[in-house]
């Protein structure tokens, strides 16, 4: 990217960094390794916030840049594991897991990403039988952000990137609203 981006685009950034630091301190007393999961949004928007409203370049680009496209998979891979499994090492090792195949083969960095919202997806809606469908769509909200808003990128930058970030903070919000799952449901499973 390497230009400064105009600072409206450090609005939006801010509503994902309170959006996921609210959702991450609601979430860690009920799912430590959800927290963990969602961590990576708020981190990634927080440093996001900080350079466009500062102006910064270089070296932050690319942290901001790994923070979101890494960190976003790892946090998906956390999410997803606290969904699939109640075993503890299963969320970080589905996040590190999706993070490695990204380093080893970056052009997996796209499939993985849908592989793991689908997962979380399908799991959502098996970890919420009274909300099934709504906590599954709730899940989904990022990739459908992301569908939603990647053709707008060439002619309308801004709208892409304001309502891509805020259908993050919206779906970080929904993830703890609908999403989470009760401790008691995934002990039983």
């Amino acid at each position: 990217m390497s230009a400064l981006l105009p600072q409206h685009y450090a609005l939006t950034e801010a509503a994902v960094a309170a959006a996921g630091a609210y959702a991450t301190t609601r979430s860690a007393r009920a799912r430590a390794w959800f927290a963990v999961g969602l961590a990576p949004f708020a981190l990634a928007a927080l440093v996001g916030t900080i350079r466009i409203a500062a102006g910064l370049t270089g070296p932050i680009e690319q942290i901001h840049g790994c923070l979101s496209r890494s960190g976003a998979l790892f946090g998906l891979g956390c999410l997803a594991g606290v969904l699939v499994s109640r075993r503890g090492w299963l969320p970080p090792a589905l996040g590190f897991a999706a993070v490695a195949l990204t380093v080893v083969v970056p052009s997996a960095t796209a499939s993985a990403f849908v592989v793991l919202v689908v997962t979380g997806s399908v799991f959502a809606y098996r970890a919420n039988p009274a909300r099934a469908p709504l906590a599954a769509a709730c899940f989904a909200l990022l990739l459908i952000g992301r569908l939603a808003t990647d053709p707008l990128r060439a002619a309308l930058p801004a709208l892409a990137w304001h309502a891509f970030h805020l259908a993050v903070a919206v779906w970080l919000l929904l993830l703890v609203a609908i999403v989470l799952p009760d401790r008691k449901r995934i002990r039983a499973r």
